[in-house]
């Protein structure tokens, strides 16, 4: 129960910034960029509501960024946001041609 809680908050948070950012269908190699710049939370991968296809949700970090991938590449869909719209460019830098 306290994990569910823990993630309704920060999903909750991804998107109460009004700086967030949003990309769909990324390729491996794409996907695996990203992820080399952030820090895995240590939460479990939780089950998307919409079904397996989004499945699962897993949840990373970097200063002033907080990130929510939805299901494996290459039907991954990425939520970043930010403190600012600067926390936004380490993402942007790995995914130019999605935002």
């Amino acid at each position: 129960m306290s994990l569910a809680a823990v993630e309704m908050v920060l999903s909750e948070s991804l998107f109460s910034t009004g700086h967030v950012l949003s990309a769909g269908d990324l390729a491996e190699d794409v996907l695996a960029a990203v992820l080399a710049r952030l820090r895995r939370m240590p939460f479990p991968e939780y089950p998307m509501w919409a079904g397996e296809a989004v499945s699962p949700v897993r949840w990373y970090a970097a200063p002033g960024l907080l990130v929510r991938i939805d299901g494996p590449a290459p039907q991954a869909l990425l939520w970043a946001s930010g403190q600012d719209e600067r926390d936004l460019g380490l993402i942007s830098e790995v995914l130019p041609d999605y935002w």
